[in-house]
């Protein structure tokens, strides 16, 4: 289904943009960087950058590990949560010690989606240096050559 979107400007409306979920919908197996810009957009299929992303993962431990424990951090189902009442929860937390509960808290996969974004984060400072770029660019020539040998 398309949708155009318009704007009212005096007595006219102007169409502004558009949104087809069959175009999202048709996307292929893998991976795609979509590109919306001004008067148009563009699709490309990439290829994930694995080899940085584990670069990252066994030198950006300290990094990953605050990622997560800043995921993970419990918070009030209301928001937003004042000082007192921070430290009203901690005091309760702490008389009901390991039987108490935390009353909501991030899902899995916004965890794992919060350590990725810092993996990625710690390979594109890995990838500055042009060593590490070009170690990269042939570990990735060589994994296109072997899965292509593969298949």
């Amino acid at each position: 289904m398309r949708t155009v979107f318009y704007i009212k400007e005096g007595e006219e409306y102007i169409p502004i943009s558009e949104y087809d979920d069959n175009f999202l919908s048709s996307l292929a197996y893998g991976d795609h960087l979509l590109s919306i810009y001004p008067g148009g957009s563009s699709r490309r299929k990439i290829t994930p950058a694995f080899a940085p992303l584990i670069a990252a993962g066994r030198y950006a431990r300290e990094p990953i590990t605050s990622a997560l424990a800043n995921a993970t951090k419990w918070k009030l189902s209301r928001n937003p949560v004042t000082p007192e009442q921070e430290v009203a929860w901690e005091a309760l937390n702490k008389a009901f010690g390991e039987t108490s509960q935390q009353l909501t808290w991030q899902s899995a996969s916004d965890v794992a989606e919060d350590a990725i974004n810092a993996m990625i984060k710690e390979s594109e400072m890995l990838l500055l240096h042009p060593t590490v770029r070009h170690a990269y660019e042939e570990f990735m020539l060589v994994c296109k050559l072997s899965k292509e040998q593969n298949d």
